[in-house]
C-alpha cells in the first residue's frame, strides 16, 4: 500500500534571496510548482508540516497531491536543499504531473 500525500500550499508573490529569507524567519518553506504544460507558480507551506512529512521514507518517491487555493495538481519532488548543518528545508522544487485520461 502506498502513502498519499497532501501538501497544502499558499501562493506567494514576492520572490528573491530576501524574501525567501523573510519566509523562512516566519516558519515557511519556499517552493515553486512547474511543468506539465502550466505556468510555473511559486508557494509556500509551513516547516512544522514539512518536518513530519520528511521523516516518511516514501515521500521522495510519491506522487503527491498539490493544494493551492483551489487548484489541486499531481507532483512530483524534484529537488530540495537542505541547510548545511541544520535538519532545515530551505526550498523545494516539484514538477507537475499529467496523468492520461483512460479510455472507457
Amino acid at each position: 500500500m502506498s502513502a498519499k500525500f497532501e501538501l497544502i500550499a499558499e501562493p506567494r508573490a514576492a520572490k528573491g534571496t530576501g524574501a525567501s529569507r523573510r519566509l523562512r524567519r516566519s516558519g515557511k518553506v519556499p517552493a515553486i510548482l512547474y511543468g506539465a504544460g502550466k505556468e510555473p507558480m511559486m508557494v509556500r507551506w509551513t516547516t512544522m508540516r514539512c518536518r513530519v512529512i520528511w521523516r516518511m521514507k516514501s515521500f521522495t518517491t510519491s506522487i503527491l497531491t498539490v493544494k493551492v487555493g483551489g487548484d489541486t495538481d499531481q507532483a512530483i519532488l524534484r529537488d530540495w536543499y537542505m541547510h548545511p548543518y541544520k535538519p532545515v528545508v530551505m526550498h523545494v522544487d516539484l514538477q507537475r504531473i499529467s496523468v492520461p485520461r483512460r479510455f472507457t
